[in-house]
């Protein structure tokens, strides 16, 4: 509670230090440490989920439209593939951040580890490895990227950071975002008004390939593990693929 009162914390980061320290005593009394365990009745603070706001499709349209990769984005080619591949994929950051050269291909991406700052490539998140389309116009600025980058083995990241085997750092990438984002007439205050931040690329993803395709199915392609007993008797197949590429390529062609 004095961390509630006294600080800037969030109830939500203030509920993930209570449960570590909740299996701190829990193990601590098991183990003879001390007689009862003081966290046990310790109740969680109410979290309250911020709401996630989206771009329009006009403004899509303008962030990602011809000639501007100098004029919003600062010539910066890695950070334009990214969140273009962010909105057009539902790929999350960390899996962005992790994707290598061997990853890409001509129609789709293979999703197949996430980047954790402090402790680097590992597997995908929730053993949600998969294979997600990708339309024309973003495989081209994919391999753009790869053909930039010093380092080309089929094992080297796609979006290399200043150091072989290390990505781009995740907030310069969000924060080139939000520079776009305000070159386009998003400003600071309007983006957290309306509750744009990076994660929302996910949201956009969805919302665009809503009623495209099936629910089941599109929850595969973002990786969601919702709904899990649904989704074990649903199944990817090539015609799947095909109508998300066609959805993809009618959006972002």
């Amino acid at each position: 509670m004095e961390l509630f009162h006294a600080s800037k914390i969030t109830p939500s980061t203030i509920n993930r230090v209570l449960d570590n320290l909740k299996v701190i005593m829990k193990e601590a009394c098991r183990r003879g440490f001390i007689c009862a365990d003081p966290a046990a009745g310790i109740e969680r603070l109410n979290e309250k989920r911020q709401s996630r706001g989206i771009q329009y499709p006009v403004e899509i349209r303008t962030l990602f439209g011809p000639n501007v990769l100098t004029l919003f984005w600062q010539a910066r080619q890695a950070h334009y593939a990214a969140a273009l591949l962010a909105i057009a994929s539902g790929a999350m950051l960390g899996e962005i951040r992790a994707l290598r050269a061997q990853d890409v291909r001509p129609e789709f991406i293979v999703v197949a580890g996430s980047w954790e700052d402090g402790y680097g490539r590992k597997g995908a998140k929730g053993g949600s490895e998969r294979v997600v389309p990708i339309p024309t116009r973003v495989a081209t600025e994919l391999e753009t990227v790869i053909e930039e980058n010093e380092y080309q083995e089929p094992a080297d990241l796609v979006f290399a950071g200043f150091k072989r085997g290390v990505p781009l750092d995740k907030h310069m990438v969000e924060e080139r975002f939000y520079s776009a984002l305000k070159a386009i007439g998003v400003d600071e205050k309007a983006r957290r008004q309306r509750g744009i931040v990076w994660h929302s690329t996910r949201h956009i993803f969805n919302s665009l390939m809503s009623g495209r395709i099936d629910a089941g199915k599109l929850m595969q392609i973002v990786g969601h593990r919702q709904e899990a007993t649904n989704m074990l008797y649903t199944h990817i197949l090539p015609e799947d693929l095909v109508a998300v590429r066609v959805a993809q390529e009618s959006i972002f062609s």
